[in-house]
């Protein structure tokens, strides 16, 4: 089960752009709370300059389009594993979680494991 309304862990199998047009077919008036899209990047994502203009470009888009919030982690999935494995040496480790934030290793396994397993996007 998906956190808020973001895409099923893994489901997000065409990119985040494909996963926010998707989520803009819904009337998201009726989620009176802001209802918080979680999108989760590879940091290799940033090592192309073109990749922070199409972020930006991305946020930019969704919210004129009526998308509420949207927060994004960016790690990868073998740290995050080394986190649940050796946490005091990640004590440091802050994710988004839903709409808030939290030290990794201070989650329950289950809340570690459904980051872990959100789709590690490469591109937009």
């Amino acid at each position: 089960m998906a956190s808020a309304i973001s895409p099923v862990q893994g489901k997000d199998v065409n990119g985040p752009t494909a996963a926010i047009n998707s989520l803009l077919k819904t009337d998201l008036s009726v989620a009176t709370n802001g209802m918080v899209l979680d999108i989760k990047f590879s940091p290799t994502f940033f090592d192309k300059k073109s990749h922070h203009q199409a972020l930006r470009m991305l946020v930019q888009a969704y919210a004129e389009q009526g998308g509420g919030e949207i927060q994004f982690n960016v790690m990868d999935r073998d740290t995050l594993l080394d986190a649940q494995t050796n946490p005091e040496q990640y004590k440091d480790l802050v994710v988004r979680v839903s709409g808030f934030s939290a030290y990794f290793t201070s989650l329950v396994k289950e809340t570690q494991d459904e980051i872990i397993l959100r789709t590690e996007h490469l591109g937009v």
